[in-house]
C-alpha cells in the first residue's frame, strides 16, 4: 500500500461519482491497511455541480479544466463522465506527470478507433495501474462462484446464461431524466449500460475469447431513437471451450429492479448466483439431477476485512468498496482484476453487438393491441 497520501481527482460529479466518493471514504472502516487518500480535485462540465460535490464530499477543490489537467500532484484519476468522453478524459489523465492509477468507468470507450488507441496505453504507460468499472465481479457470492468454477470441479464449460434486468425505463419521467443514457449503442443503451457487466462476468469465468453469434434488440418507445436498445438478447460463443450462452440486458423488465442472475454449466456440475439470494452461491454436483447445494457467503472478503462482520449481508456498495481497495494495491492471488485488457475485451464484444444491431436496424417495436 502507498505510504504517502494519494491525491485523487474525479472527472465527473454525477450519481456514479457519489458512489465512488462513498467507497473511498468507507475504505478505513473495512480494511486495517486502507490507503491514506486525499480527495484533491473534482472536475465537471457544470462548475456549480463540481463546487457542490466538493463541499458535500470534502474534496479540497472544484477545479477548472486547466487547473485539473495541469495538476502535477494528482496520482489517481477516476474517469466518471459521459460515455462518449471516457477515452478523451483517460488520455488526458495519462498525460499528468504524477499519474499512477487510473479508474475507467464502463464502457472504457465508444468507437473502435478509440479502442485501438487504448490498446497501446499499457506499453506507453507501464507505471500506471488501470482498473475498469466492473465492480459486480467483487460481489461476495460471485467471487465464491468464480473460485468454485476456476477450481475445475464443474468440468469443461457447456452452456451459460446471464441476465441483468431493470424496469425503470418503463416510466416516461424516468426516461426523460436520463436522456444521456438513451443514445444508440455503442455509446448508450441497455446493452452498454447493463450488458457490459454480463460480458465482463462471462469473460471472468470463461476467458476473453467470447464472440457474438446473434443479437436481437427491442426499442418499444416511439419518441426515442429506435437504435436506443431497451431490451437486448445476445448469443455468444466461447471459442476456447465451444460453450454457448445467452446474455439478456433489459431496462423494461416489469417487476425487476437490477435483478442479476448468472449460471455456468459444465460437464460435471454448475454454479449459480441470483440477486434474489444476494449472499448465496448455489452449486450443483450431480449434473444429471436437480441436486443443488446453497453456500452462504455474506461479507466473506477474507481476513483483511471484518467490518461490520463476515456474516452480515454485503449490500450493493460493498463490491465497489473492495474494487477501490484493489485499485490501491490491496489484492489477493485468488481475485479477478478487471484491468484495461479486460475492459477492451468487453468493448470488442460491445462493438460486435452494435454492428449486428445496426445491420438489423430498426430494432423491433411491439405491435399495439
Amino acid at each position: 500500500m502507498p505510504q504517502q497520501p494519494s491525491r485523487v481527482g474525479f472527472v465527473g460529479a454525477g450519481a456514479i461519482a457519489r458512489c465512488h466518493a462513498f467507497a473511498l471514504a468507507a475504505l478505513p472502516y473495512y480494511y486495517d491497511d486502507a490507503p491514506e487518500i486525499a480527495a484533491a480535485r473534482v472536475l465537471s462540465a457544470r462548475p456549480e455541480r463540481a463546487r457542490s460535490f466538493a463541499r458535500q464530499f470534502r474534496f479540497a477543490a472544484a477545479a477548472s479544466e486547466s487547473e485539473f489537467w495541469s495538476d502535477p500532484e494528482l496520482d489517481t484519476v477516476f474517469v466518471l463522465g459521459p460515455n462518449r468522453l471516457h477515452c478523451e478524459h483517460a488520455r488526458r489523465a495519462l498525460a499528468l506527470p504524477g499519474i499512477r492509477r487510473l479508474y475507467l468507468e464502463k464502457p472504457v470507450c465508444v468507437t473502435p478507433e478509440e479502442a485501438r488507441e487504448m490498446a497501446q496505453w499499457r506499453r506507453r504507460a507501464p507505471q500506471v495501474h488501470f482498473q475498469t468499472g466492473f465492480q459486480l465481479l467483487q460481489g461476495a457470492a460471485i467471487r465464491r462462484a468464480w473460485r468454485e468454477w476456476k477450481a475445475g470441479s464443474c468440468g469443461a464449460a457447456v452452456q451459460f446464461e446471464l441476465k441483468l434486468l431493470h424496469s425503470g425505463y418503463l416510466e416516461p419521467a424516468y426516461r426523460a431524466s436520463r436522456a444521456s443514457r438513451l443514445t444508440p449503442i455503442p455509446e448508450g443503451g441497455a446493452f452498454v449500460d447493463l450488458g457490459s457487466h454480463l460480458v465482463s462476468l462471462a469473460m471472468a469465468f470463461l476467458g476473453p475469447s467470447l464472440t457474438t453469434v446473434h443479437a436481437h434488440a427491442l426499442s418499444p418507445f416511439p419518441e426515442l431513437d429506435p437504435r436506443s436498445d431497451m431490451h437486448t438478447v445476445v448469443v455468444v460463443r466461447d471459442e476456447l471451450s465451444g460453450a454457448h450462452g445467452t446474455l439478456t440486458a433489459s431496462r423494461v423488465a416489469a417487476g425487476h429492479e437490477d435483478t442479476l442472475e448468472l449460471e455456468f454449466s459444465g460437464e460435471r456440475g454448475a454454479v449459480r448466483v441470483r440477486s434474489a439470494q444476494p449472499g448465496d452461491v448455489e452449486l450443483c454436483t450431480s449434473p444429471s439431477r436437480q441436486d443443488w447445494t446453497r453456500v452462504h457467503c455474506a461479507s466473506d472478503y477474507g481476513p483483511r476485512s471484518r467490518f461490520p462482520a463476515r456474516g452480515e449481508p454485503a449490500g450493493w456498495l460493498r463490491p465497489l468498496i473492495h474494487a477501490h481497495y484493489q485499485l490501491f494495491g490491496g489484492t489477493a492471488e485468488d481475485e479477478f482484476l478487471p484491468d484495461l485488457d479486460h475492459g477492451l475485451a468487453v468493448q470488442r464484444v460491445l462493438h460486435e453487438v452494435a454492428d449486428r444491431l445496426h445491420r438489423a436496424w430498426p430494432p423491433e417495436r411491439p405491435s399495439g393491441p
